[in-house]
């Protein structure tokens, strides 16, 4: 169980260097981990948020004619969507997962539409796209694995008079259950935790867009629970949804990560809430204009 692993101090300091190198190259790391789960991306976690997900498409006001980036597309539901809205206009589709994106060209090949694909961090293409090109810019469920500060602030140049942003996210509230959980195992391993590095509230993502420069026209957080069958069903949901990706966690070898996640399955039982092992989740929902 956990305790053979933790008496093993050679494991403990190869994930300490594993993670060091992991930090070097975040983008690569993400890039890799969304790479290995896009099969099971658009079962595991794309219909569990529709909701929010069409509430804010609606709320872009998308029409024909405008032009529109998707950073963070994934597999592209949600791309295609904004896509026949604005069509006979492009959809740039970005994401720093190839087999994402791979996907998504799949998807939209089967619907008769055409998306400029991009394969690039969001930051690197925030970076580097051409002033006041874009009518409209969605970031979903990506703002976490940057510096969204930053981010958030150089968002209104790259867009034209009276263009919009659309962001969801996660808050760090969400998946307590699957977190406490984890902290307990890497601190009975001795090894550092991966900071949480969510949003805190909705109210720090309408501040940061204020500060940027721009007009917030809507904003909400949608609460929702997911129930599982038992531990072990709720730690793979875990490794296949992106839920569990972050830039500060480590790779290793998989015989190691399989033992984890199932001392980590046995141990969220814990949770267990009558017949069922569950997950809360906060989504923060935001669009914002550029002042007319």
């Amino acid at each position: 169980g956990l305790r053979r692993v933790a008496r093993s101090r050679a494991s403990q300091r190869k994930a300490r260097v594993v993670a060091e190198r992991s930090m070097q190259n975040p983008t690569r790391t993400i890039a890799e981990a969304y790479d290995r789960i896009a099969e099971y991306y658009d079962l595991q976690w794309s219909g569990r948020v529709r909701g929010p997900q069409c509430r804010l498409t609606d709320g872009l006001g998308l029409s024909a004619g405008l032009r529109c980036a998707d950073l963070g597309c994934g597999t592209g539901v949600d791309t295609l969507d904004m896509a026949q809205r604005v069509a006979p206009a492009e959809v740039v589709a970005v994401d720093c997962s190839l087999a994402m994106l791979e996907a998504l060209a799949r998807r939209a090949q089967h619907a008769g539409l055409h998306i400029s694909a991009c394969h690039q961090g969001a930051e690197e293409f925030i970076a580097t796209a051409e002033r006041g090109s874009y009518d409209v810019l969605s970031l979903r469920f990506c703002l976490g694995y940057f510096d969204w500060p930053s981010v958030l602030a150089r968002l209104p140049p790259l867009l034209a008079a009276g263009g919009r942003v659309g962001i969801l996210t996660i808050l760090s509230s969400s998946a307590p259950q699957a977190y406490e959980t984890y902290q307990g195992m890497m601190d009975e391993l001795g090894l550092p935790q991966a900071p949480l590095t969510a949003l805190d509230s909705l109210e720090q993502l309408t501040q940061g867009l204020s500060h940027a420069g721009l007009d917030v026209d809507d904003a909400w957080v949608e609460s929702f629970r997911l129930g599982f069958g038992s531990g072990p069903e709720l730690a793979a949901w875990l490794r296949t949804s992106g839920i569990a990706t972050a830039k500060g966690l480590p790779s290793a070898p998989a015989p190691l990560l399989d033992l984890l996640w199932s001392e980590f399955g046995r141990r969220v039982e814990a949770h267990r809430d009558e017949d069922v092992v569950p997950l809360d989740f906060h989504v923060a929902g935001v669009v914002a204009s550029v002042p007319v």
